[in-house]
C-alpha cells in the first residue's frame, strides 16, 4: 500500500511539473508579444521548456493545446490568442456564428430589405435620367437639323449649335463638380 501511494504521488508530481512547464511555455509565448508564430517554433519551445522530451511528444502536445483551445493551429501557423481569431472571424462572418434568435439577424434582414428598396429606387431614377437625357439630345439634334435645312443656313445655325453644346457640357461639369470635392 505504501508503494501505491508513492507511485500516485510521483505521477501527481510529474503532472504538476508538466503543468508548471505548460504555464511557463504559455507565459513565454505571450511575453514575446506576438499574435502568431510558426509551428516549428512552437515545437522548439515545447522541447526547450521541458514540456516535451521528443519531437513526437511536442507534436502531440501541440495538438492537445489546439484541441483545448489554448492555441489555434492553422496550416504552418500557430495563433497564440484564439479569442482574437474568433472575434476577427465573427466580425467578417457575422451571421454564420450567431444563433437563430439573435436580434442582429432581424436588424440585418431589415437593413438588407431597405437597401434593396433603395437600389430599386436608384435604378429607376437613373434610368429616367438617362432616357430624358437621350430625349433632350434627340430634340436638340432635330431642332438644329430643322434650323439648318429648312429655316436658316449652317452659317447661322453653327454658332447656335456651338453655344448649345458648350452650355450642356459646362452645366454637366458644374453639376458633377461638388462630387469630386467630397
Amino acid at each position: 500500500m505504501v508503494g501505491e501511494s508513492d507511485t500516485i504521488l510521483t505521477e501527481e508530481a510529474n503532472r504538476l511539473m508538466r503543468l508548471v512547464n505548460v504555464e511557463a511555455l504559455k507565459s513565454k509565448l505571450n511575453m514575446e508579444g506576438k499574435e502568431m508564430i510558426s509551428y516549428s517554433k512552437l515545437l522548439e519551445a515545447c522541447e526547450s521548456m521541458g514540456v516535451a522530451t521528443s519531437l513526437d511528444e511536442a507534436v502531440a502536445f501541440a495538438r492537445l493545446l489546439d484541441e483545448a483551445s489554448v492555441i489555434v493551429l492553422f496550416r504552418d501557423k500557430v495563433y497564440l490568442h484564439p479569442n482574437k481569431v474568433v472575434d476577427l472571424i465573427r466580425g467578417e462572418v457575422p451571421l454564420a456564428l450567431t444563433p437563430e434568435d439573435d436580434p442582429t439577424r432581424d436588424e440585418l434582414k431589415r437593413l438588407q430589405d431597405k437597401r434593396e428598396e433603395i437600389d430599386r429606387l436608384a435604378h429607376s431614377l437613373v434610368r429616367r435620367i438617362l432616357w430624358s437625357g437621350l430625349g433632350m439630345a434627340i430634340v436638340q439634334v432635330g431642332l438644329l437639323f430643322r434650323l439648318t435645312f429648312w429655316e436658316l443656313l449652317w452659317d447661322v445655325t453653327e454658332p447656335i449649335a456651338y453655344f448649345a453644346r458648350t452650355y450642356h457640357w459646362h452645366s454637366h461639369r458644374l453639376r458633377l463638380l461638388p462630387v469630386h470635392f467630397e
